[in-house]
């Protein structure tokens, strides 16, 4: 992974639910390592608090959404507002202020609690948070996902990956009778002059034919993911899928116009007797800016 790239990719999905933007009002980016900006506080003293902890998941999975609780405590003798920034990065990677700095009026001797923006991040990695003030410092952990067959993926490049479902079958592409005239034609992919001449699995296996919806949230055309960058396990064994028959009947990479569909199904040669419930379909990425990784499955 990427971790510097990464960082500006975490703003903007902090941003997008805040409503707010990360970047400095001149633009600039801030120097790796630089020093905590100060906090302030009402009456111009600025050494009565202390950080009293944060309450934030251990991890969440991508584009899961979350928010983070951090307890400030006034050690002075009168009413007073914190106010601090807060700066995260992955790995060595340079701090970037999240977009709502922290502010919260603390009566004496006692504790307040400020909730951040609802966030979320798009990339797997480890992210580490900083109150500058008090350099005070906690992490989150961002993992792989896992979802339920039929649930959409929206990627940072603002398609939608979904795994539908799909159907063990004696033969590949499978026949046309079998299937749904609602399907999604490919936008982008010519239509096939002739009939494809059906493949039978090899001996001891079986095809399941596994679909693929890809759609374009965007105004321009984009490629969609590589077939190679899907995979399949079945109990302990991981298949990757089969280039059968004519591209225009199996699912490739092709140019998605904006605010258009593509679904077509994934070949995988599986074990005969092989159960709906042991299937695992995994799709990875790797991004300018990171890794994407999401796992669909009967039971998530």
């Amino acid at each position: 992974m990427r971790r510097r790239s990464l960082l500006a990719t975490l703003g903007v999905g902090l941003a997008s639910v805040a409503g707010c933007s990360n970047t400095p009002s001149d633009g600039s980016t801030p120097d790796d390592g630089a020093t905590p900006t100060a906090g302030t506080a009402s009456g111009g003293d600025t050494g009565t608090f202390e950080f009293a902890g944060v309450d934030i998941p251990t991890q969440v999975q991508l584009n899961e959404t979350y928010r983070f609780h951090v307890t400030i405590r006034n050690t002075g003798d009168r009413r007073r507002t914190f106010t601090s920034p807060i700066s995260v990065r992955s790995g060595d990677g340079q701090w970037q202020p999240i977009s709502q700095p922290l502010e919260i009026d603390v009566p004496p001797g006692e504790t307040a609690t400020w909730d951040s923006p609802r966030a979320r991040q798009f990339f797997l990695g480890t992210y580490e948070f900083r109150l500058d003030a008090l350099d005070a410092r906690w992490t989150l952990e961002a993992v792989s996902r896992r979802v339920a067959f039929g649930t959409r993926h929206r990627t940072p490049t603002n398609l939608s990956v979904n795994v539908v479902g799909g159907a063990f079958e004696s033969q590949f592409p499978p026949r046309d009778e079998e299937s749904d005239d609602s399907t999604p034609t490919p936008t982008a992919t010519p239509t096939p002059t002739a009939t494809p001449t059906p493949v039978a699995a090899p001996d001891g296996k079986t095809w399941l034919a596994t679909y693929v919806r890809v759609r374009n949230y965007g105004q321009s055309a984009q490629q969609i993911p590589t077939a190679d960058t899907f995979s399949l396990t079945v109990g302990d064994e991981t298949f990757v899928p089969q280039p059968v028959g004519p591209a225009t009947d199996r699912y490739h990479s092709v140019s998605l116009d904006g605010r258009t569909i593509y679904q077509e199904p994934l070949a995988f040669a599986v074990p005969d007797g092989s159960a709906v419930a042991d299937v695992v379909v995994e799709w990875s990425q790797s991004y300018r800016q990171g890794d994407v990784e999401v796992s669909w499955r009967t039971n998530a």
